[in-house]
This record gives C-alpha cells, structure tokens and sequence, in this order.
C-alpha cells in the first residue's frame, strides 16, 4: 500500500461504508470514539477478506475527507479535493475557519446565523465574524448574509460551508451581495471517487442576491413573521441595529472604526459623531464612546462639537461628554463642567464633577474666582466650593485671589501654590 497522506492524529469518524453488511457498522469508529485514530482504522480494513469502501472524516479538520478502498488483497488510501462542481476548479478559498473582516461590529450577526445553522452556534468578536461550518438552512444563511456583503473590510471573500450534505462556496461582494456555488468531494481514485458522489448530495446553485436594503428587508421580515419563522424578528433586530434601514459600509465605518480603530482621526470621529447612521437613542453607547475617545486623543480638536453635542443629547449621554470635557484643560472646556457642578441639580452628576474638577486648572481657576465673586453673598455656594478645595486639595495661584477679601485670603492661603 502507497499512503498519500499523514497519519491522522485525532478521532475519525466514519460517513460511509460500502457494503454496509462487511464489516459489521458497529465495528467502526464514531465521531465521538477517540480511540480510533488513522492507523486504527487502517488496522480494521486490513482485516477485511472482502472488498469494501470505507468514507471517513475527522471532526477536527474542515471538509478533509479520506476514502479506503479494498480490492481482493490491494488495499489503497486517497485524500479528497474540493473543486467546482459546475467547472471541476479549485474554490476561491481554502481558509474554511477564517473570520470575516468586517467595518462593523459582529455580534450583531450571530444569533442570525446560529439559527441558520440550525442551532450551531456562530462567532463574533468586535469586527471579525466566523461562519458556521455547517448550516441547515440555505435560505436562512443567503438572508443573514446580505446583511453581512456590504459590511465587507475587503472587496469580496469566500468560504466554504456545509449546508446539509452539501458543500458550497459562499461568496459575499460588497456591491453584489452574496451568492452560492456548489463543490464537489472528488477523489483520484475512481472508486472512492463514486462513492463520494454517493454520498455527497448535490447543492443547488444560487446566483447573486442583493444586499438587503430597508424596503427589502422589512418585506421579507413581515413574509417571515406572518409564516411564524423565527429569521422574521432576527432580522427585525438587525434593521433597529441599522436605524431601521439598510446597514451601508458607510454608516457602519462611521461607527465602527472610530470606536475601535487605533488609527482614527479627529476628523473621522467628528465625522461619525454627526452621522445620521449613528444618530438616535440605540446608538448612545457607541457615540459615549466616541465622545470619551474623541477628548482624550484630540483635545485640541474635541471642544467645539463637544459643546456642540451638550445641548442635544439625552442626560445620560450629556453626563459622559460633561467627563470627556474634564479632560480637556481649557477654559471653554471647563466652564460647562465647573457650572454644572455649581449649579447643576443635586445628584450624582453633581458629586461626579465635583471629583473631576482637578483635572483641569482653568476649571479650579474659574472655581475660586467664582468664590471670590460670590463671597458672603452666596454662603450655600460659598461652603460647597470651600468643601470642595479642601477635600480634593485644590491648589491656588496667588493671581486667582489678587481681588479677595482678607478673610477669604487667609482661609485659602494654606491652599496656595
């Protein structure tokens, strides 16, 4: 005997055996058997005084296939190739486990898929997205997956995916959405050839379907729905992540990138904070973000649509650009924090700021000379401000209190500089 290929060294399990009757099935390894490796299997065929053909896969390595075949006393092993069914080529890819790079953030796909895959569970983690490697549903992955097309970070990709007993290429473009292209088990050996064909049932071929638009998706979700098709409000969900339309690579690179890419610019972040793909309640968390980022690398360029935003967002994203301002040393920036805290309403914003003060010497500046101004006339505001030099021991210029009373000089002077 010739061997073509390596030992295999995990489990194997057995897709097919012809005769059934020789050997008995329950002699051959299952999926889960880890005692029969390569080699083991090999031992059984030996033992076989009749021809069989045995068809075997490992669980751990993607859509590898090996054949035995037993002739009389020649015994002959093959390694399988997938090509191409309707052209006999190579598929585009053979990388069946890579992620998807995509410019938007993956999670959002995974449940989608998982129920494509008739429960197996998909992957994403921040851009990358993992396919299933088999699916049960055709029609259910074409319609996660033209969502996914446009997000592409490259122009177009393939993988390979089991869809029942069928493998297909799956190819998604940006432009054209995705399509299906069937691929065939082949094998050198003619015998272990046929049995492949045998075994492996034909997929349809699809060409390309579009990627989904508002208009297309929400008439496919509410065919869904009316059939109690569980995709119908999967994808209901992917419209509300999308603003309640299509999900374009320019609103999603908007949002995306300037959370998690570390080569944005101020410009592009100021440029997805006002984007209308990330406008509306569903997308706080992604601009809070990008608030925050925005301050702490560019506080150059950060004050201006900082004090911009303040006036239109909700209180709770108003609370997180107020932080991302004490951040920025200017008095523009501070002034917004240091009124807030002074006249803002009683609560944790308040506290919050009060703590957060120190950051910024023109906020501590603008802190004392309001307490200079309001000396005696505001006692309230008065003892708020000195509790607050002395519990986050503030430092003072002298310049700060050039027009103070005595008496408020004396009581700031152990705090001067």
């Amino acid at each position: 005997m010739t061997r073509t290929i390596p030992p295999m060294p995990d489990s194997l399990s057995v897709l097919c055996v012809e005769p059934e009757r020789a050997p008995k099935r329950g002699n051959w390894p299952t999926k889960s058997d880890a005692e029969h490796t390569y080699d083991s299997l090999l031992a059984l065929v030996e033992k076989c005084r009749s021809d069989v053909l045995v068809l075997f896969t490992s669980p751990w390595d993607d859509f590898s296939y090996g054949v035995f075949v037993r002739t009389g006393a020649e015994l002959e092993d093959d390694w399988s190739v997938l090509s191409l069914s309707a052209s006999g080529r190579l598929p585009k890819t053979e990388a069946t486990t890579e992620a998807l790079d995509l410019v938007a953030d993956a999670g959002r796909f995974v449940d989608a898929l998982t129920h494509a895959a008739g429960g197996r569970e998909a992957y994403g983690q921040a851009k990358q997205l993992w396919l299933p490697r088999a699916v049960a549903d055709a029609e259910a992955l074409l319609l996660v997956l033209q969502f996914v097309a446009p997000l592409l970070e490259q122009e177009e990709a393939a993988r390979i995916v089991l869809v029942g007993n069928a493998h297909v290429q799956v190819t998604l473009d940006r432009k054209r959405g995705v399509r299906l292209d069937p691929l065939s088990v082949r094998f050198a050996n003619s015998r272990g050839d046929a049995l492949a064909r045998k075994f492996f049932r034909p997929a349809a071929p699809c060409d390309w379907r579009p990627p989904l638009d508002g208009k297309r998706a929400a008439a496919r979700r509410n065919e869904l729905r009316k059939k109690g098709d569980p995709l119908g409000e999967l994808l209901a969900e992917l419209e509300e992540e999308a603003g309640g339309s299509a999900l374009t690579r320019g609103s999603a690179q908007s949002r995306a990138d300037a959370v998690f890419d570390d080569e944005v610019t101020a410009e592009q972040l100021i440029e997805a904070l006002g984007a209308r793909a990330n406008a509306g309640r569903r997308f706080e968390s992604a601009r809070e973000s990008m608030y925050m980022r925005l301050a702490r690398r560019f506080p150059g360029a950060a004050t201006a649509p900082l004090l911009a935003a303040l006036p239109t967002e909700s209180p709770k994203v108003r609370a997180v650009i107020l932080e991302a301002l004490s951040w920025i040393d200017h008095r523009d920036a501070a002034r917004p924090v240091v009124n807030e805290f002074l006249d803002g309403s009683p609560g944790p914003l308040r506290d919050r700021l009060g703590t957060l003060v120190w950051r910024q010497r023109a906020g501590v500046e603008l802190l004392v000379r309001r307490l200079v101004a309001a000396w005696k006339a505001e006692p309230e505001l008065e003892r708020r401000i000195l509790a607050l030099v002395r519990e986050e021991y503030l430092s003072i210029e002298r310049a700060w209190i050039a027009d103070a009373p005595d008496e408020l000089a004396r009581v700031l002077a152990p705090h001067l500089k």
